[in-house]
């Protein structure tokens, strides 16, 4: 990266620059790859979270299945 710096541009601290450069694009594939661990282990956790609630949302409805589904409750009146 120095020689490409040198050779193509009149930076006068050629190494200097290399450097920054160089540790920018690391630090900015790290953090890609931060980001991209991050929304695989998010979606993971709430595969499972869902996974593990719908079987109690459907018996505590009084379903057997989620294809039962229970009639709606008649409006309640206030005052009677």
């Amino acid at each position: 990266m120095e020689w490409a710096l040198t050779t193509f541009t009149g930076s006068t601290v050629p190494a200097a620059d290399a450097t920054t450069t160089a540790l920018s694009l690391l630090a900015t594939y790290g953090q890609g790859r931060k980001v991209l661990q991050s929304w695989w282990l998010t979606a993971l956790l709430y595969s499972i979270f869902l996974g593990a609630c719908r079987p109690w949302s459907w018996r505590d409805r009084g379903c057997a299945s989620p294809r039962q589904v229970l009639p709606p409750s008649p409006p309640r009146t206030r005052g009677t």
